[in-house]
């Protein structure tokens, strides 16, 4: 199948071909239609790359977000430990103090009898 024969397939196909075209004219009519689909297709490759810059600006924005709520919960959660263990500390010096006091009362009323 030869160049122009292919050309006239495709003319054919795309919807530009009339029947009193010169090979010329049928020629330019295909390569104007070649270059629109080539600007549209660049529009949208265009357009299409700035929505995924946009989205993976986006999604950098929330990972650090993520990053930091965790740092942040990490801490907090460190926090209430040492207070827990603080706690913990007080309530047991207290109940050894009180277990202390008892057996000493108790030796009083032993050494009283």
């Amino acid at each position: 199948m030869s160049l122009g024969e292919r050309l006239g397939k495709i003319s054919d196909r795309l919807g530009v071909r009339q029947p009193n075209d010169s090979k010329p004219m049928r020629l330019e009519n295909v390569d104007n239609r070649i270059k629109a689909l080539e600007e549209r297709f660049s529009y949208t490759a265009d357009s299409y790359n700035k929505k995924v810059a946009t989205l993976k600006g986006q999604v950098l924005k929330l990972t650090k977000v993520i990053e930091e709520d965790n740092r942040a919960y990490a801490i907090q959660a460190e926090t209430r430990l040492k207070e827990l263990e603080a706690l913990d500390n007080k309530v047991n010096r207290k109940l050894e103090h009180e277990i202390l006091q008892r057996k000493e009362g108790e030796n009083r009323v032993l050494l009283a009898l």
